[in-house]
């Protein structure tokens, strides 16, 4: 047989031009197609006419870090003063029972443990004077324990 090895032909009739292409080539030439209509449509489009503007942003400042302790219903320190905006890395620890550090505005409560520091991040984004306090209820001195912190407003 003559054509017994032979593969079989992909030819198909491209009608648009009344000849008969390649299957590959027909492929090639709609990708060509869709590559001009993509540069077109990209050309054409508002997105071209914007220019990119260099964002200014202030300087990264590292976090500023806070050893709260709670003991003897009382904080030290029980006052906090920070930037807005700043970046506030507390490490709580407790001396004698379980306390809490709490801030309702910042939807914040980290308890802790004698002998088990807790470290945590608090996002300064909010300014004014806010106070932080012992939510526990195991003893009843624990609501005398109060704190501020203090964010400063951007200048």
């Amino acid at each position: 047989m003559a054509g017994a090895g032979r593969r079989p032909t992909t030819m198909a009739p491209l009608p648009s031009l009344g000849v008969t292409v390649n299957r590959g080539v027909r492929y090639a030439r709609a990708l060509g197609l869709a590559v001009i209509v993509i540069a077109v449509l990209c050309a054409t489009s508002p997105a071209r006419t914007v220019v990119a503007q260099p964002v200014l942003q202030e300087a990264h400042r590292p976090p500023v870090e806070v050893t709260v302790v709670a003991k003897k219903y009382s904080f030290s320190p029980a006052r906090i003063e920070v930037e807005q905006d700043d970046i506030i890395k507390v490490t709580l620890k407790t001396e004698d029972i379980p306390h809490s550090f709490t801030i309702d505005q910042y939807r914040i409560s980290k308890r802790v443990a004698p002998g088990q520091p807790v470290t945590f991040e608090i996002h300064a984004d909010q300014a004014g004077t806010f106070t932080y306090y012992c939510s526990l209820t195991s003893d009843e001195r624990c609501k005398e324990m109060r704190g501020e912190l203090v964010v400063h407003a951007k200048r």
